[in-house]
Formats: C-alpha cells, structure tokens, sequence
C-alpha cells in the first residue's frame, strides 16, 4: 500500500507540470467508478435541508441526459460492479424513505426521462409521516396502494428497515427484526421486490454489514461519498452522493476540465 501511495506521488508530482496530463489522470483516477445518486424529498420545503424543489430535480435529470450519463437500475449497477464491467458514465438514482412527493414531483420526471430508480421504504412507517426527522417530521410517507403503484410504473421498492432506527444503536434482537420484518413486509405487501438495503441515517459497521447479509439482502447503500463505488467496494457498503452538495468543482476548474454538473457537482 505504501509502495502504492509512493508511486501515485510521483505520478501526482510529474503530472502537476502538464495540465493536459494532470486532466487526464484525475480522470483516470475517478472515471471508472459507479455513481449513485441519493435523494430524499423533492419539494420546495422550506424547511428540510435535505429536499430538492421539483424544477432544480428535473434540472438534474437533464443534465445527466445532455451529458451522456445512462442512469441504470441500482440491480444492474451491483451486476456491473461484481462482473467487472464497466462503470464509467453510469449513475444510479436512489431516494430514501418514500415521501409522498416521490410520487407526485418525481416519478413523473423519471418516466418522462425513461430513467429507473429504486425506492427505500420504512416498512413500519408506511401511511405516515417522516417522525424521525429533526427538521420537518409532518412530511407525509406514501401508503400502501401508492407504493403499490410505483412498483407497478417500474419503480425497484427495497428496504429502509421498519422504523427508520439507527442501527448501529440496536441490540441483536431489534437489529434482526429491523432487517427482516421490513424485508419480509415488502415480499407480502409487493410481491417482487428487490433485497437491497438503505442503512438509515448511513450509520453501519461491520455488525450491520454481517447482519443485512444474514437476513437475506444482496446490497446495501450508505450515505455521502464522492469517490464512487469500484470492483473494490463492498457491496453492502455501497457509496452514494448529495447532488445537491458541492463537490470538486474547485479542482476541476483548476484543472480546466469540462465540468459535467449536476446542481455543483461533477459527474465524470
């Protein structure tokens, strides 16, 4: 490893002479990694930092289409990624907690788009509203016969465990029940769902890991990363990215590169 990080120095120093190079092993560097973007709501909700107003979302989708990026099924992105294939201009499009205005704001965007995207649900919490959340917990959570729908417009529905709890705090027993109720909840309610989990909150470690595997999931997606996931990447620690956050913009603008954005960041 440290061999490793001596010679990418040296490759760093020799490049940082010629900008042209530079661009091009940065690109290198980052390019051939599998994106998967993280939404929650799409609302223009004062109130939830986290929400993105319906136009900027559907600023989004097109610029992904005018940039060349073919948006893919999170199931056909863990194929890519365990096959070896590759993965550069894919993007994955995922949104927790399944808000309501999933339906209303996003869904039609994606179907105008032809874009695929996977759903995580809070098994327990479903009719109701987001009561976990600090900043507006009156947003109000699809039921049953709406999530009913969107499966049936194509949407991948998958876990967000029952009550949306932190489960690095569980105990074994409660860390079991949040994993495989919510899993077994989706199968009788929907039929055919998808065994990826979303850990709630991102919070998870090797415990977390083992147990989501044990309880039958195939995958498992965490929170804020912008390096992108490889053939390295643990699939139940699978990196998604804010697109409403700033990322490399600084140094990309440095390096003179065209910047692929999508509200700031760079999607390569």
């Amino acid at each position: 490893m440290c061999q490793l990080v001596r010679k990418l120095d040296t490759l760093l120093g020799l490049a940082s002479q010629n900008t042209d190079t530079f661009r091009r092993l940065a690109s290198w560097l980052v390019g051939n990694r599998l994106r998967i973007l993280m939404y929650h709501s799409v609302s223009n909700n004062s109130k939830d930092p986290h929400a993105v107003a319906p136009s900027r979302f559907e600023q989004q989708m097109l610029a992904l289409a005018a940039k060349g990026h073919e948006v893919i099924s999170l199931g056909e992105g863990l194929r890519r990624l365990q096959g070896r294939q590759s993965l550069r201009r894919y993007v994955v499009l995922t949104f927790d907690d399944a808000y309501r205005d999933f339906l209303t704001n996003a869904l039609p965007v994606l179907e105008r788009f032809g874009y695929p995207a996977t759903l995580f649900v809070p098994t327990g919490l479903v009719g109701g509203t987001a009561t976990w959340d600090s900043y507006d917990p009156t947003k109000p959570l699809m039921d049953w016969d709406e999530l009913r729908e969107v499966h049936r417009r194509g949407v991948t529905i998958a876990s967000h465990t029952v009550t949306h709890a932190r489960l690095t705090e569980c105990d074994e027993r409660q860390l079991e029940y949040e994993l495989r109720a919510s899993l077994d909840t989706l199968r009788v309610r929907l039929g055919d769902v998808f065994p990826a989990l979303s850990y709630p909150g991102g919070f998870y470690g090797p415990r977390e890991r083992l147990a989501a595997r044990q309880a039958g999931y195939v995958c498992a997606v965490g929170v804020a990363s912008r390096w992108g996931n490889g053939t390295e990447t643990d699939p139940f620690a699978l990196r998604r990215e804010k697109p409403m956050e700033f990322s490399r913009a600084t140094l990309w603008s440095r390096l003179g590169s065209r910047r692929n954005e999508v509200n700031g960041d760079c999607l390569l």
